[in-house]
C-alpha cells in the first residue's frame, strides 16, 4: 500500500476549486492519493466576500429585453496577483435584475455576461460598474471576507453591426495564423463585449448586437510558434443604433513573422 501528500493551493492543484458552495472559499489543502482509508485530514476555509446589487438596463424600455437579461448571469472573475491567477464564480440575475455573487476570494473582480446559449448575450454589452456612486473603470477591489453592497452593473442594449476586412501588409500570413476580432469599451477596458471571434479566408468579420457608442476594435494575428509578439492593431469605432459601419483594420507583419520563403 502506498499514499502520496501534496499541499498548497488548492485552486493551483484543482480547478474545481475555484468555485464554492456561494459562501465560503477553499483557503489550502492537502491532497492524498492512495489505495486506503485516509483519516485525520483538516480542510481550511474562510468566509468567501460577496457582491450584491442591481443589473440596470440603459437605451431602452422594451420589456422583451427587459425578460431576456433575466436569462443570463452575471459572471465575476477575482485576479489575486498580476500574473492573472485567480478564481470565479457567477450570479442568476433575478426577475428585477438583482443579483448576489459570494464566494469570492480577495482580489480585483472584472465582470461579463455569460449565457449557456451564446445567442442570448446579442445586444447586451456592459457599459460600466459603479460602487458608492462612483465608476470603476479597471475592477474592483475586493478584501477578504467583505460583503459589497449597492453595487449598479449598467448594460445598454443594441442592434448596430460592425462589418469589416483586415488588411495584412507586408507579406500573407505564416500558414495556420489566424485572424482574431473583438470589441472593447474604452471607458471600461476590462469589459470586452462579446467574445473573440475569427475571420473568413479572406480576412472579413461581422460583429452584430452592438449597442450605439464608441469602442476600440482589437484585431489580433495568432501565428503558431511564433516566439515574437504576435501582431496587434487597435481602431477606434463610433456605432449607431440599428446602422451598419464598415472598417479596414491594418495589422503590419515584421519580417521574422514572414514565412519561410
Amino acid at each position: 500500500r502506498h499514499a502520496t501528500k501534496q499541499r498548497g493551493d488548492s485552486s493551483a492543484l484543482d480547478p474545481s476549486s475555484k468555485r464554492s458552495d456561494g459562501n465560503y472559499s477553499m483557503l489550502s489543502h492537502e491532497r492524498y492519493e492512495a489505495d486506503q482509508d485516509i483519516t485525520g485530514l483538516t480542510l481550511r476555509a474562510s468566509k468567501g466576500a460577496s457582491v450584491s446589487g442591481m443589473i440596470v438596463i440603459e437605451g431602452t424600455h422594451d420589456k422583451a429585453v427587459q425578460n431576456k437579461i433575466a436569462q443570463l448571469r452575471l459572471h465575476a472573475y477575482v485576479r489575486r496577483d498580476t500574473l492573472g491567477v485567480g478564481s470565479a464564480q457567477s450570479s442568476q440575475i433575478g426577475p428585477d435584475g438583482s443579483f448576489r455573487i459570494g464566494g469570492l476570494q480577495q482580489g480585483t473582480a472584472n465582470f461579463q455576461l455569460i449565457a449557456p446559449d451564446r445567442s442570448l448575450l446579442t445586444g447586451f454589452v456592459i457599459s460600466r460598474v459603479e460602487r458608492d456612486g462612483v465608476v470603476v473603470p479597471r475592477g474592483m477591489a475586493i478584501e477578504s471576507g467583505e460583503q459589497i453592497l449597492g453595487v449598479k452593473v449598467v448594460v445598454v442594449y443594441g442592434n448596430g453591426i460592425i462589418r469589416g476586412t483586415i488588411k495584412v501588409e507586408n507579406g500573407p500570413l505564416p500558414n495556420g495564423a489566424r485572424l482574431m476580432v473583438r470589441l472593447a469599451n474604452p471607458l471600461v477596458p476590462s469589459a470586452m463585449i462579446g467574445r473573440s471571434q475569427g475571420t473568413d479566408a479572406r480576412g472579413r468579420f461581422v460583429i452584430e448586437g452592438v449597442p450605439a457608442g464608441s469602442y476600440d476594435l482589437l484585431v489580433h494575428a495568432y501565428i503558431p510558434e511564433s516566439r515574437t509578439k504576435s501582431p496587434f492593431s487597435k481602431q477606434s469605432v463610433t456605432v449607431t443604433d440599428g446602422a451598419v459601419v464598415e472598417v479596414e483594420p491594418v495589422i503590419v507583419l515584421e519580417n521574422n513573422q514572414l514565412p519561410n520563403p
